[in-house]
């Protein structure tokens, strides 16, 4: 996938202002220096969603939520990031320039694959689509939900496509990497034969790859694209691109197994509907639905396969529930799939299934019980080790809280996880919130980048803790010129592995302006020392010391001393 440069990225936010982009959506009142409402990602009657112009950044102090003007579009307006960037970009004229991030055949591959579907769309209305159409028809599916979803066919035959397009080696070559052919003894092949073809698209509604069922006896009986530049089974999501806004508008988005389940659920009215691509659900997958919609309905057949798909469903989405986010699991009679409950009771009927769907705590619970006799120390503690690694999941919260106060409830024994309770959604005003030294000296510099050029450049250099990392990279960041603003810092580390957690950090306040200079220092000052203090235990404990130990260790005892 093509990346927008960084410099670009700091570019546009230093010409958006967030208070403008977060006004023209949700009104802001001004109350001193910033700018507050009611927070749009949680219910609450009483403002706690905070604005700064300063900072270029946005905070909500009941459910977590801030980042920069592009984060808000991500959140708020269902986007990707690169579609929340070109939407900032468009409203400054400005144009976006791309770099390549992966392979620099992006460009060729998305032409080659939509040609491609276009010529499978061909198909499916010539005389060899026949039994493509038969099939449709037999299933119900409507000419407009046909067009809809750009649905073709692949003729029986193992080289329409090569010839039609792979007519020199390089051509052949790209067939290859878009994952249309397949070679076998140095001889290429189409990979799809005679199957009713799916195209897949991005969450941009570009064409990345396709699933195609069989109409013969060839197994598998679905087939999809293998993993290529484009196409990452585990990321992607069939019909995610039409389904961001009706899961908007609906606040949940549906996960079902099929393609064709997709479609008929969509042809039904209930377009807020995706399916994972034979295979379990992601983190991924888990992550950029929660993007679109605050809730996801995971919707299983009602047998033993369902049950373990919704187990793995459960594992990867408990990590993900942050506050006002919610999973729910809608398990359909043995012998149904969304496709045929709709023709049997239709949509009033797969309303009602989804109006029933479980709680992921109902269920998680409901599961684990299954099987034990909790009249028995022995069931009551086997369902203490079953739910705890699962319980240790989830994030600080109330959500948390409340699960294993049942689970205490539930075994008789008081349970809880290892880390301590969780902060106070919002700090009082003057209140220092409880972060160690080093998140302090991130928190600090994130909402102050000027503090870093209060810093000696090679002092942080010895500084061997986790969080130094982020801390000496932010510093070098902030001591570059011009100085950036804390909606650039967060931008500059979206895609680091501790991204979410900085952003969290820059949203922590508590500490009079006056005294920032003084705290940074302070915070500072304590991290050497516990450096310091650290590393003349070590020499301590160390039986026999080199003649450059024994003087660090002297210098050390100085230090210490003075």
């Amino acid at each position: 996938m093509s990346k927008i440069p960084e410099s670009f990225i700091q570019q546009l936010l230093s010409a958006v202002d967030v208070v403008e982009v977060i006004d023209q959506r949700v009104p802001l009142q001004q109350r001193g220096r910033d700018y507050w409402a009611c927070c749009p990602f949680h219910e609450e009657k009483t403002p706690s969603f905070s604005v700064s112009r300063d900072k270029q950044f946005y905070h909500c102090f009941g459910c977590g939520a801030s980042g920069s003007a592009i984060g808000f579009l991500m959140q708020y307006g269902n986007m990707g990031f690169q579609d929340a960037v070109h939407e900032l970009a468009d409203g400054k004229g400005m144009s976006v320039p791309t770099e390549g991030r992966s392979t620099p055949d992006q460009t060729p591959l998305l032409n080659l694959l939509e040609q491609v579907s276009a010529w499978y769309r061909e198909q499916l209305q010539s005389p060899a689509g026949a039994p493509a159409r038969a099939y449709l028809d037999k299933r119900g599916v409507s000419a407009e939900s046909r067009t809809e979803f750009a649905l073709g066919f692949a003729p029986p035959g193992s080289n329409h496509v090569l010839k039609r397009f792979g007519n020199n080696a390089e051509a052949r070559a790209g067939l290859e990497r878009a994952g249309l052919v397949g070679r076998s003894d140095r001889e290429y092949y189409d990979r799809f034969r005679q199957r009713l073809i799916f195209p897949i698209q991005d969450g941009r509604g570009r064409v990345i790859g396709f699933g195609g069922r069989s109409l013969g006896d060839a197994e598998p009986k679905y087939l999809n694209s293998p993993e290529t530049p484009l196409f990452r089974k585990r990321n992607e999501l069939y019909g995610l691109h039409r389904a961001r806004r009706e899961a908007g508008k609906a606040g949940f988005s549906v996960v079902v197994e099929g393609y064709m389940d997709v479609i008929s659920m969509a042809g039904h009215g209930f377009g807020q509907t995706v399916a994972t691509l034979g295979t379990a659900a992601s983190e991924t997958h888990v992550r950029r639905l929660f993007q679109i919609a605050n809730e996801i309905k995971f919707c299983f057949d009602g047998d033993r396969a369902g049950q373990d798909a919704a187990r793995k469903a459960l594992k990867v989405a408990l990590p993900e529930l942050q506050a006002g986010r919610q999973i729910s699991f809608v398990f359909l009679p043995e012998g149904e799939d969304p496709d045929s409950l709709l023709v049997r009771d239709g949509p009033e009927g797969m309303a009602r299934a989804l109006e029933a769907a479980r709680p992921l705590s109902q269920w998680l619970f409901e599961d684990l019980q299954a099987g034990l006799d909790l009249s028995s120390m022995e069931g009551r503690m086997q369902l203490v080790e079953s739910a705890r690694p699962l319980l240790a999941q989830l994030p600080a919260g109330p959500m948390a809280q409340a699960m294993w106060q049942h689970l205490s409830s539930l075994s008789g024994v008081q349970c809880g996880p290892d880390a301590a309770p969780p902060r106070k959604p919002a700090a009082e005003p003057g209140a220092e919130p409880a972060l160690s030294p080093i998140a302090r000296a991130i928190s600090l510099l994130l909402q102050h980048p000027e503090l870093a050029q209060t810093v000696e450049p090679d002092s942080l250099t010895g500084l061997d803790i986790p969080g130094a990392e982020p801390l000496r990279m932010l510093v070098e960041r902030c001591r570059q010129s011009p100085p950036p603003n804390t909606a650039q810092l967060i931008e500059f580390v979206r895609d680091s592995e501790q991204g979410a957690y900085l952003t969290r950090l820059a949203g922590q306040t508590g500490i009079d302006p006056e005294r920032v200079e003084d705290y940074f220092r302070d915070t500072l000052q304590r991290l050497m020392a516990g450096q310091a203090a650290r590393r003349r235990g070590e020499l301590m404990r160390k039986g026999r010391l080199s003649d450059a130990e024994q003087q660090e260790l002297r210098q050390l005892l100085a230090e210490k001393r003075a």
